[in-house]
């Protein structure tokens, strides 16, 4: 009885179909406008060689000790020239040792592999 009594009662009949209203634009509004539909990038991981780059800019001069700078610091894994030895635009002169690299890139294989199961067993 109450509630037929409080329905009766304009303000509050109002104050509900508000409420209704506000609950029902809420959920349409998540459905409609969700952004589950995003584009994603999807990557596949493929073993190959790593290949350091060294690209810098400055002036060349003639002399004994020439003052170069790198973007990544590391060991040389080997050297390509001897001093002395001319060089041309483009020669690789020096390799550096990616074997941390190939430890961070494989902790990061490791790493998708679990994001994936993890991923895997939320939509299950």
């Amino acid at each position: 009885m109450k509630i037929i009594e409080i329905l009766k009662n304009k303000k509050y009949l109002a104050i509900i179909v508000v409420i209704a209203v506000i609950v029902v634009g809420f959920v349409v509004y998540n459905f409609v406008f969700s952004n589950k539909n995003q584009n994603q990038n999807v990557f596949v991981v493929q073993k190959a060689g790593i290949v350091q780059e060294v690209t810098v800019t400055g002036q060349v001069r003639k002399g004994d000790k020439i003052n170069l700078a790198f973007l990544n610091s590391g060991r040389l894994r080997s050297v390509f020239v001897k001093v002395g030895d001319k060089v041309e635009k483009g020669n690789v002169l020096a390799r550096l040792d990616v074997r941390d690299l190939e430890i961070q890139l494989e902790e990061a294989k490791a790493g998708l592999i679990l994001a994936e199961s993890k991923l895997e067993k939320l939509l299950a």
